[in-house]
């Protein structure tokens, strides 16, 4: 079964022209786009650091915002390799996203390790401790016991808690003294 074209009216374009002239605005899209980023980067070019061009971007009140300057700029720096991933989009059957294109040629993925990461090592309190890792700890230790209220302990278990931090601790800053020696 084939489906019939049919043609409610006469335009004085034919369908071929219609669709060369969607063809070109879909380009001209792209490529106003590009454009759009290149001009930007000629002119963040004229200026000595990124605070003077978003000064001057600001006080011309594009319809657009820095952001999406950025993006523009980040497009026509990587414009062949911008161009081929939107191609890509549209082969996939997808429709095209700009933003993600210039995301996926600027920021690539990372590939996994073979093997997973170590899990990081707690650093031990110790001499090479500075001052503020000390503090640190001690409050973590603090905070603790702080969860540790009287009514969460028997009071004849009290002292023997007591004791233990104690005895703890001062094990604790002996050693720490000793390596400091």
């Amino acid at each position: 079964m084939t489906a019939e074209l049919i043609i409610l009216e006469s335009s004085a374009r034919t369908l071929d022209d219609i669709a060369d002239s969607i063809r070109a605005h879909w380009q001209a899209f792209d490529d106003d786009r590009f454009a759009i980023g290149h001009d930007l980067l000629e002119a963040r070019a004229q200026f000595a650091d990124n605070i003077s061009f978003g000064q001057w971007f600001a006080s011309q009140g594009f319809a657009f915002s820095r952001i999406w300057g950025y993006t523009l700029r980040l497009a026509a720096d990587n414009e062949p390799a911008v161009r081929k991933a939107l191609l890509s989009q549209l082969n996939n059957g997808k429709t095209t996203n700009f933003e993600k294109a210039v995301k996926a040629v600027t920021h690539p993925p990372v590939e996994p390790a073979d093997e997973p990461p170590e899990p990081k090592k707690r650093k031990p309190i110790s001499a090479r401790t500075n001052v503020t890792e000390a503090h640190q700890k001690l409050m973590s230790i603090d905070m603790n016991l702080a969860q540790l209220g009287p009514d969460d302990v028997i009071p004849a278990a009290r002292p023997i808690i007591r004791a233990w931090v104690y005895e703890r601790f001062i094990d604790w800053v002996a050693l720490w003294t000793i390596e400091d020696e």
